[in-house]
């Protein structure tokens, strides 16, 4: 026989009948999953298609940039260094401070000899998010985050195929950041050519096999690159 409940006790109630889900509730399920991936895919397409223009933007300003480097080198014997400062000051008279501790200071010596834009050294980093203004009195030219390469001191256009202008690399590093183009980094060589190269997950440029920095490659000689970082 089965118990009777105690009049104190609580009377077991039948478990409620699940409810089937509706078409409905799967339908709206569906879509938003579908709109979420949507709106990734574009939001993924969209990036990518931001940093390859930027990549171009960069490539096409290195190219301009190259012009001036090589026109100075033709009529100073070099690329800008501390040494070519004082010729330039001498040449052109120019009220810009000519100073060599970062890349904009070195780069100042092409806009007082043979070109008057900062926007050939402008490509859109971490470091360099706004475009130049094109103002070159002596306390603008090339002011803090208007300038996006990093460049090598010491150099002219007789090394053979030895890197001298760069970007993005990480300040203060030779390790290049993969954020701003994608994975790839532009490269000048005094050989003229201009190179887009993969950053190594680490953030390495290889060539041949080793570092771009690295002094055991044929075109250092053994000596570590004097590098001049943008501010």
């Amino acid at each position: 026989m089965t118990p009777e409940p105690r009049p104190d006790e609580p009377t077991p109630q039948a478990p409620l009948p699940k409810r089937p889900v509706s078409n409905r509730t799967i339908l709206g399920a569906l879509f938003f999953v579908t709109v979420v991936t949507i709106a990734l895919y574009w939001v993924h397409a969209i990036t990518k298609a931001k940093k390859a223009a930027n990549l171009s933007e960069a490539y096409s300003n290195l190219r301009s940039l190259s012009h001036s480097l090589f026109s100075f080198d033709e009529e100073y014997g070099s690329f800008p260094d501390a040494s070519t400062a004082v010729d330039v000051k001498d040449s052109t008279g120019t009220p810009l401070t000519l100073g060599d501790s970062s890349s904009n200071q070195l780069f100042r010596q092409l806009i007082a000899t043979v070109g008057k834009s900062e926007k050939i050294f402008w490509a859109k980093t971490s470091r360099s998010s706004e475009k130049p203004d094109d103002n070159i009195d002596s306390n603008a030219a090339l002011a803090p985050g208007e300038c996006a390469f990093s460049y090598v001191s010491g150099r002219s256009s007789f090394g053979v195929g030895t890197p001298v202008v760069m970007t993005p690399l990480i300040a203060g590093t030779t390790r290049f950041d993969p954020k701003p183009f994608g994975r790839k980094a532009v490269v000048l060589f005094t050989s003229a050519s201009i190179e887009i190269l993969p950053i190594e997950p680490d953030g390495r440029v290889l060539v041949n096999g080793l570092d771009l920095f690295d002094p055991t490659q044929p075109h250092w000689r053994g000596i570590p690159p004097d590098l001049k970082w943008p501010e």
